[in-house]
């Protein structure tokens, strides 16, 4: 009887599924992945790409500015529990990266701080995947499999 149980329990756990979409906003090349436990999201990576020419960067002092503007949000960003940032630059652009992990990371706090943006998630403690799913298909992000 005490292995049945064992056994309906472990059945029971919540499927991790991840879902990732790729899109370009405002010439900004975006790739999000979000796994979540359930319809819970428990972690996101979201990777930014802008090209210099792009934002008008041309010589290498532009360049220069553009990514100690970034760098300096990098470091505000790290600061919040549960998240990890990167910059990564080259000559043609600058890629930043974001790892948040929700199961250590204060939603609300990264809300109020504009560093996600997330309706509702002033009293929330979990971000919903079907939800996150909806919206990135509403805002022209492609769903790739």
């Amino acid at each position: 009887m005490a292995s049945f149980i064992a056994f309906s329990l472990i059945g029971c756990e919540e499927k991790v599924v991840t879902k990732k979409y790729e899109g370009t906003k405002d010439k900004i090349k975006i790739e999000a992945m979000y796994t979540a436990k359930g319809d819970n999201i428990t972690k996101s990576v979201e990777k930014v790409s802008i090209k210099y020419a792009d934002i008008g960067a041309q010589d290498q002092e532009q360049k220069d500015a553009v990514k100690n503007e970034m760098n300096k949000d990098i470091e505000k960003i790290n600061k919040f529990k549960g998240v990890k940032a990167n910059l990564e630059s080259n000559n043609d652009g600058i890629t930043l990266t974001a790892d948040i992990d929700y199961t250590k990371a204060d939603i609300k706090e990264l809300n109020s701080n504009e560093i996600t943006k997330i309706d509702g998630a002033d009293d929330t403690k979990s971000i919903s995947l079907e939800k996150t799913d909806e919206q990135m298909k509403k805002d022209g992000f492609k769903e790739v499999k």
